[in-house]
């Protein structure tokens, strides 16, 4: 239901979710003549008749924002773009295959865009395969302390159910569930303080790499930009990330009556309170401000990635 505004312009928005529950969303965005954004990004809704033309920055856009998987496009011939709208470990095969299939390509073009506008997190592993294309120097990661309960720990039991986990990651949870509840009552650090990641080369294509940002971009999403700019070639587009990193690793728990789930977390970084992320977000080198439409983000990073 779009409600007409009242002593503004801006239009309220009633959206139903599944369980029939209404949810207020104050901002719509109109994009061309065929396509309305509700809320940030929450959804995209498109006129199918009668269609009228759009512009192609529009059209990307859609397309970019609406997308469920994994993309790749060559924009121009000096710019390509990859596409990831969450890390969530059940997307990781698709990651790694778009970058399979087209990394020939990446590895042969002067620029790169990703673009992770939206991407609330997920698993630290699904952005592993873009880490060697952005590689210039060791990228060093600061690890992290679990509270060790028995609740916690049950979570690594359930990594070792996931059809979606490595037969190396399933062993990596069962060795840290054996070592959590050696220390019920303790944070506990069952991987180094601090890892460095190398790779054997740095690759010389892409030069420029930018990164498109925005406040949706938490958790796993910050980790990976935390990685990606320790690489000369990386830059940031955009705008503030939602700085919910810190304390991390997202669980979840049934109320006795089976009415409420509570969703907490698990884990809290070491680097507390030295780099602080949680409340504060990650800025990006280049702030995108609001004067600039949102569909404009990609070619303004293009024209910005081409010219240095």
């Amino acid at each position: 239901i779009v409600n007409d505004p009242e002593d503004n312009n801006t239009a309220k928005v009633t959206f139903f979710m599944g369980d029939h529950s209404a949810r207020q969303i104050d901002t719509m965005t109109l994009l061309g003549n065929n396509e309305v954004v509700l809320g940030n990004s929450f959804i995209v809704m498109s006129r199918k008749e009668p269609r009228q033309e759009s512009s192609p920055e529009i059209t990307r856009y859609v397309r970019l924002l609406s997308t469920k998987a994994p993309l790749f496009e060559k924009i121009s011939e000096n710019t390509v773009l990859v596409r990831i709208p969450a890390f969530d470990h059940v997307f990781k095969k698709d990651i790694d295959a778009v970058i399979a299939k087209h990394l020939d390509t990446i590895l042969k073009t002067e620029n790169l865009i990703i673009d992770i506008r939206g991407n609330g997190g997920g698993s630290d592993v699904s952005y592993a395969s873009l880490l060697p294309i952005l590689y210039t120097n060791p990228i060093r990661t600061v690890g992290m302390e679990y509270l060790s309960t028995e609740l916690n720990n049950s979570r690594m039991l359930g990594f070792l159910e996931n059809p979606h986990f490595s037969e190396e990651e399933k062993q990596w949870a069962k060795d840290g569930y054996d070592i959590l509840n050696q220390h019920i009552g303790s944070y506990i650090n069952i991987d180094e303080d601090v890892t460095v990641e190398t790779f054997d080369k740095i690759e010389p294509l892409p030069k420029n790499i930018g990164v498109l940002v925005d406040s949706s971009n938490g958790s796993t999403a910050e980790q990976f930009l935390l990685a990606a700019k320790q690489s000369k070639k990386v830059k940031l587009f955009g705008q503030t990330t939602a700085g919910v990193l810190d304390i991390s690793n997202m669980y979840q728990t049934d109320s006795p009556s089976g009415v409420f789930t509570l969703h907490y977390s698990l884990t809290k970084s070491l680097r507390i309170p030295h780099m602080a992320i949680d409340g504060v977000g990650i800025q990006p080198d280049y702030y995108i401000d609001g004067e600039l439409p949102l569909y404009q983000w990609t070619s303004y990073t293009q024209k910005i990635l081409e010219g240095m």
